[in-house]
């Protein structure tokens, strides 16, 4: 499938941001508060993506000084990170700003936020980095990479006491109802997962389709005390008029070509693939295609 991915991401914002765990989200506010006097907080985002977090972050937080550092694989993830967050800043008339390509000071008379877009692997930024870290964020993000490789080069860069923010992690079930053939449906959502289960890293296979309870004793093994875990569920539907919110429909016609990616690779027949699609298709025209996700959001302090 042909995929416009900051598109797709920036169509996720809506769902993520009703989907948030908010009992963990302000779990972390409430200690990122609390070391709001430190000069300057260091954060790491791995895999930041189109900046979504940096907005979600500082639309409700006030740090006096922060080092916020978002690191992408993607020429295209971070363009559009640099657009969005733009538009972002400038909304929130700081008074001042410093730009280069990579680099962005804002300030206003209570805060200064220390912006850097690095365009580097997440393997690569842990290895090469000389810096220490006071957080570390990665949102749905470690479903895509071996967990205890990532976590082992992770820990070097993390001071003590250091935070990490994991939201947004796959959990075990993905389906979508209305169902007309329900075995056919549980075939084609453990197809889905076996993708994800089957996918390997040049560090090791992937973190799969339980990453959610895979981090919390993958977490416990490099010695970082869980502080909170909790559901994060994607539920995405249309209202009373058959219209989903924001561009959550582009959201859902992209899960759907994920799916549909995964039933070609198998011996379904190009039938029943087709007119599976087809009827999803349908009723996602109606507004009757629900989408239900299970997802975790986990918060661990390092030793």
């Amino acid at each position: 499938m042909s995929l416009d991915y900051p598109r797709y991401l920036k169509a996720k914002e809506s769902v993520f941001e009703r989907a948030l765990n908010k009992r963990v989200f302000a779990s972390f506010l409430d200690r990122l508060e609390e070391r709001s006097f430190e000069d300057p907080i260091r954060i790491l985002e791995l895999g930041g993506g189109i900046g979504s977090t940096v907005q979600r972050l500082f639309d409700r937080w006030t740090p006096r000084h922060v080092i916020y550092e978002i690191v992408d694989q993607s020429p295209e993830n971070l363009s559009a990170a640099r657009r969005h967050l733009n538009d972002y800043f400038q909304s929130r008339t700081f008074a001042r700003s410093n730009r280069t390509r990579d680099r962005w000071v804002v300030e206003t008379p209570k805060e200064q936020i220390d912006l850097r877009f690095k365009l580097k692997d997440a393997f690569e930024a842990l290895e090469s980095t000389n810096a220490q870290y006071d957080v570390v964020i990665a949102q749905a993000f470690l479903d895509l990479v071996n967990i205890d490789a990532l976590l082992d080069a992770l820990t070097p860069v993390m001071r003590s006491g250091a935070l990490g923010y994991f939201p947004m992690h796959v959990n075990g079930h993905t389906s979508f109802t209305p169902s007309a053939n329900p075995e056919l449906d549980a075939r084609i959502e453990r197809i889905y997962h076996q993708s994800m289960d089957n996918r390997e890293t040049p560090r090791g296979p992937a973190g799969g389709s339980r990453t959610g309870q895979q981090l919390i004793h993958a977490l416990r093994h490099v010695d970082a005390n869980v502080l909170g875990a909790g559901g994060s569920d994607w539920i995405v539907r249309a209202d009373e008029n058959g219209r989903y919110p924001a561009d959550e429909a582009h959201f859902m016609r992209c899960m759907l070509g994920f799916f549909k990616d995964e039933m070609t690779k198998h011996d379904l027949g190009r039938n029943k693939v087709e007119g599976w699609m087809d009827a999803r298709q349908r009723q996602l025209e109606a507004g009757s295609l629900v989408l239900v996700a299970h997802h975790l959001d986990v918060l661990a302090q390092f030793d």
